[in-house]
């Protein structure tokens, strides 16, 4: 069964999808614990302490590769990522997509 891909997701982590991102705050997200007392340490802003993000985004780095199979990806939607890898690290990224 081929699956759905969220790149760059962010907070809009959609159900039924594969949502990925690459932000600090998805591995904050699911340790509440270490959020708060990074917090409570003013190493976090109050903003990134009251900003929950689902549980299931995947944290990962695209310009690692994408963790699929060849051809086991149906849609892949990445809204708002390109402009945040260089040049060279968006052309790689666009033919992993179409590898998946």
């Amino acid at each position: 069964m081929k699956v759905k891909v969220n790149l760059g997701c962010g907070k809009n982590a959609i159900e039924g999808w594969i949502n990925i991102d690459n932000s600090p705050k998805v591995i904050l997200s699911k340790y509440p614990l270490l959020r708060w007392i990074l917090f409570k340490l003013k190493i976090i802003s109050k903003e990134v302490y009251e900003g929950i993000w689902s549980r299931n985004i995947i944290w990962h780095d695209v310009r690692k590769g994408l963790p699929f199979e060849t051809e086991s990806v149906e849609v892949v939607y990445r809204s708002h990522l390109l402009e945040h890898l260089t040049r060279d690290e968006a052309k790689v990224l666009c033919f992993e997509v179409f590898r998946s």
